[in-house]
């Protein structure tokens, strides 16, 4: 038996599955009592209780899931952008050549490589872990960092003299 709303497959059983209810899961476990009845001459039943924890997983959500930066710039996340729940560690990863300010926090600061300005970005992955009853990690999600090109402009090829009152006509090119 349980004192959850969970079944089992057969509680007749003595080898069975019992799969918690979501009001069991909402409570945070259950507990299940096996019960064998007496064999004469003795007339007490025999009981044995097991408390089951249920341990959510975690969860987690990167807003906004997008952002654009200068090649020249560190991108820092804010804690309220990262919305997690049940979670006792974290971890960064990229799928470029830059590097976390600490990829075990929860909200770093992204530092580009020159492989992630060349590609024009790169994808950074949080993976999230809840307590050790779960298969880790149990969440994770994804945020696109777009890297704009450092800008450069150029005046002229070479220097340029002029006498004095004289108009010069310049050349130049914006990238």
């Amino acid at each position: 038996t349980s004192n959850g709303t969970g079944v089992f497959d057969n509680d007749s059983d003595l080898n069975t599955t019992y799969t918690p209810s979501q009001a069991d899961i909402n409570a945070g476990g259950v507990t299940l009592t096996l019960t064998a009845d007496a064999i004469a001459p003795c007339t007490a039943p025999i009981v044995d209780e097991l408390t089951l924890t249920i341990t959510p997983k975690a969860t987690v959500s990167i807003t906004p899931d997008t952002a654009k930066i200068c090649a020249t710039d560190t991108y820092s996340f804010d804690a309220t952008q990262i919305v997690d729940e049940h979670v006792v560690s974290y971890l960064w990863e990229s799928s470029g050549d830059g590097v976390f300010s600490d990829d075990e926090e929860e909200a770093p600061t992204y530092t580009p490589g020159s492989g992630d300005i060349l590609n024009g970005g790169a994808i950074l992955t949080l993976s999230v872990d809840a307590e050790a009853a779960c298969i880790n990690p149990t969440a994770s999600d994804s945020f696109a960092l777009v890297i704009d090109p450092t800008p450069t402009i150029d005046l002229s090829a070479s220097e340029t003299t002029i006498c004095f009152g004289a108009q010069l006509n310049i050349t130049s090119t914006i990238a």
